[in-house]
């Protein structure tokens, strides 16, 4: 009976040493008592022309309002128009024929993919990380 308890908690100890490293830190200030980063959205602040909406989560397409939360892994596409997405401290203007794919969002934070021209404005106490899909990326 003893060596199955010592066989269960092995078996524990190895299933969490496999878990992802990213994870550890948030996990670690969890149990310390700290508040985990809170999850935002980024929202549409401004739009013009075709600009349409992604949704990750059910695979929807959807034309874009000014109003509009966008979740990680949601995106925003530009045809013939032009849009701006924002969190605190961060605003990016998506140009005509341009996509841009949420990776992360807090709330002073974006990180995103981008495909196409984008320009932004990033607040002393925001944070912009782009990925570029194209190589002669500025």
């Amino acid at each position: 009976m003893a060596a199955r308890v010592y066989l269960v908690a092995l078996a524990t100890a190895a299933i969490a040493c496999g878990r992802d490293p990213a994870r550890a830190p948030a996990t670690a200030a969890a149990s310390a008592g700290a508040a985990p980063a809170q999850s935002a959205q980024a929202v549409v602040t401004a739009k013009n022309g075709k600009v349409e909406l992604l949704r990750a989560a059910d695979g929807s397409i959807s034309e874009a309002k000014v109003g509009d939360k966008l979740d990680v892994r949601d995106a925003l596409r530009t045809g013939v128009g032009e849009a701006d997405v924002a969190v605190e401290g961060v605003r990016m203007r998506l140009h005509e024929d341009s996509q841009v794919l949420l990776k992360e969002v807090t709330h002073e934070k974006m990180r995103a993919r981008v495909r196409g021209l984008v320009e932004s404005d990033v607040a002393e106490k925001g944070r912009l990380d782009l990925e570029a899909e194209s190589s002669d990326a500025v």
